[in-house]
């Protein structure tokens, strides 16, 4: 029973048409966490890359995951990073191929080759020629413009549906899509030509194939693969840390939300508004109003006298409402306020000061929620 905490992988096995001398061997695996190791979408630019080692012949095997990896491990730039491991004993050759087939089809699954001979897939030769220490890890090609990029930094494996019309490319060695679906089929990707638009590609199936062993078909065909549960898979030298993965895009943000205990920045938010009711007590206290017209008279009952006319000059703020505040005292160290008749000539009318804004020292820095951060 699969463990339902473990996120579900795409498995595709392809029926293969069997052709003496042209044998397929590649089947479909999709793991989701792939798409966090992407390539980078680039742009057109003509690049083509060294095979330091013979185009290599499955034979009746369907060991071509193994073949094409074995293929760009014997290109440039991996080739010279694996300078040291060939100088030790490592023949990038058929039985090399075979060795890594075999422990795809163990990662499979299976019991690998021999006496299993399945078939296996780009992701699965990639983990084992990762445990195999012949490379540091893999990335993923998602689209042709992500191949473009791809191949700028070096060769890497192509895994598609192989349709019937393949078998027998052009003089010049040019495929395309027609026929049937023959089966599932691994090669190693060399190239790309911006002129004609053409990828370059080495298949296993001896030099005698093709031109060389090589083939080639358009961006077209290139994202019409793709887009049938097709893969690219590009390894990463050995010499080089092994990739991270990618962090998905942030959504997009939403609307500003009111602030509650829990939202960021509330604690500081309340802070600055109990800052700003104390600083407007202190500038009422100590304002004085100017001297009274010696020649005015009581203002009619009903209007406003000039002492009420300078409590209404105070504009309320709107965060009295919203935090709780009590006319008294600033702070617990501070004496009780002396009435304003004390500082200041006493108006036409008293005014009633505990009507006036103040701030319970209780509620100054206390009994506020504190933030806490996220993993």
């Amino acid at each position: 029973m699969s463990d339902p905490s473990e996120p579900a992988v795409t498995v595709r096995l392809i029926p293969e048409t069997v052709i003496e001398g042209q044998r397929l061997g590649r089947h479909v695996r999709h793991d989701p966490r792939s798409l966090a190791y992407p390539v980078a979408e680039g742009t057109p630019v003509t690049v083509r890359w060294n095979r330091d080692t013979p185009v290599l012949d499955q034979g009746a095997t369907s060991s071509c995951t193994g073949n094409a990896a074995v293929g760009v491990l014997g290109s440039d730039p991996f080739y010279a990073d694996l300078a040291d491991q060939i100088a030790a004993g490592l023949s990038l050759d058929e039985a090399e191929a075979l060795t890594i087939y075999s422990a795809a089809e163990k990662i499979d699954g299976g019991v690998g080759y021999p006496p299993e001979d399945e078939g296996s897939s780009g992701l699965s030769v990639a983990q084992a020629a990762k445990t195999a220490g012949l490379i540091s890890g893999y990335q993923h090609v998602l689209s042709v413009a992500a191949a473009h990029t791809a191949v700028q930094a070096g060769p890497f494996i192509v895994g598609s549906d192989w349709y019937s019309a393949f078998d027998t490319p052009d003089p010049n060695g040019l495929v395309a899509i027609g026929g049937t679906v023959r089966g599932g089929h691994e090669y190693e990707c060399v190239g790309y030509a911006a002129a004609t638009d053409l990828w370059e590609l080495v298949n296993s199936w001896g030099p005698g194939w093709g031109v060389a062993g090589h083939f080639f078909y358009s961006s077209a065909t290139f994202a019409a693969l793709l887009a049938a549960q097709g893969d690219a898979t590009v390894f990463v030298p050995v010499s080089q840390p092994a990739p991270v993965p990618t962090p998905p895009s942030p959504p997009a943000p939403g609307p500003t939300p009111d602030p509650t205990p829990d939202h960021p920045g509330f604690l500081q938010r309340i802070e600055d508004e109990v800052e700003h009711v104390v600083d407007d007590i202190e500038g009422f206290i100590h304002h004085t109003p100017p001297e009274s017209d010696p020649d005015a008279t009581d203002a009619p009952e009903g209007d406003s006298g000039p002492g009420d006319a300078d409590v209404a000059s105070e504009p309320s703020s709107p965060q009295d409402d919203e935090i709780g505040v009590d006319a008294g005292a600033v702070d617990d160290d501070t004496k009780p306020v002396e009435p304003i008749s004390a500082v200041v000539a006493a108006p036409a009318h008293p005014t009633d000061l505990s009507s006036q804004p103040g701030v319970d020292p209780q509620t100054v820095g206390r009994g506020l929620p504190t933030e806490e951060g996220t993993s």
